[in-house]
């Protein structure tokens, strides 16, 4: 019998969507992701002539499909040795190579534990739009390419309040606390939006980030799972900075 990891499926290379490039991701038909039984956001292992690595999975766009392609950027196809119009295979990833922790690279050392971000405090954003259920897509695409940077999967989520006001369709985006704070540590200019928590900076530049993409849903602060404070918080690593101290003086 053949394990289902060991299934190994060829795929001619074309350029990626202008929308995931230096985006760390592949499209790959929803046919194959069903044969491998995958889903957006899981990870795959993708090789070529010069080395295999991990990368995030997104199914194609509608008009791609069954064509046997995947789709990968410059930089991608760069680092696997694969030109345009070559094939590369992929199948599903070791469990073994990543159960300590240890990655080919692409993972990050910084992996963080899916498990436990399930059970994670959450923030909740809410926001509105027109035609959700086609929005959403969209909106998932975009957490998607979050988790990505934070190398987890399946823990930021969105889904409609079940509310309708003059065409306006309300939903909620919900994201666990741990990649929030994280973020923030990889994009320190979300700190120079105005707000007093980073709860409010983090929705300010969700919203800026969002629109630039063209996405325009009107997101504010609905819930944090624990009491709003006024002032700010202390960073316990340099909390008893001498440096600090002294311009206090």
């Amino acid at each position: 019998m053949i394990m289902k990891n060991a299934v190994s499926i060829p795929l001619i290379v074309l350029e990626s969507e202008a929308q995931d490039k230096n985006r760390n991701l592949v499209r790959v038909d929803p046919l194959v992701m069903s044969e491998l039984e995958l889903r957006d956001g899981d990870l795959i292992e993708v090789a070529g002539d010069l080395q295999t690595k991990s990368f995030m999975c997104l199914g194609l766009l509608p008009t791609d499909t069954n064509k046997g392609i995947i789709r990968l950027d410059f930089e991608s196809r760069s680092m696997l040795g694969a030109k345009i119009g070559e094939k590369v295979t992929i199948r599903l990833p070791d469990p073994s190579n990543y159960s300590n922790g240890e990655s080919d690279g692409s993972l990050g050392s910084e992996h963080l534990d899916d498990a436990e971000l399930i059970n994670e405090p959450r923030l909740l954003i809410s926001g509105c739009c027109i035609n959700f259920e086609k929005e959403r897509d969209k909106i998932m695409d975009y957490l998607i390419s979050l988790e990505m940077e934070m190398h987890v999967a399946n823990t930021c989520k969105c889904y409609s309040e079940g509310k309708k006001t003059l065409g306006w369709d309300f939903f909620i985006v919900s994201i666990p606390l741990q990649i929030l704070d994280r973020l923030a540590e990889i994009h320190p200019e979300i700190n120079k939006n105005e707000g007093s928590t980073l709860e409010q900076r983090f929705v300010l530049w969700l919203s800026g980030r969002m629109r630039r993409r063209k996405l325009e849903y009107h997101l504010k602060l609905s819930e944090i799972p624990y009491e709003s404070v006024n002032g700010f918080r202390l960073n316990p690593k340099n909390y008893h900075d001498p440096n600090e101290m002294n311009n206090l003086k």
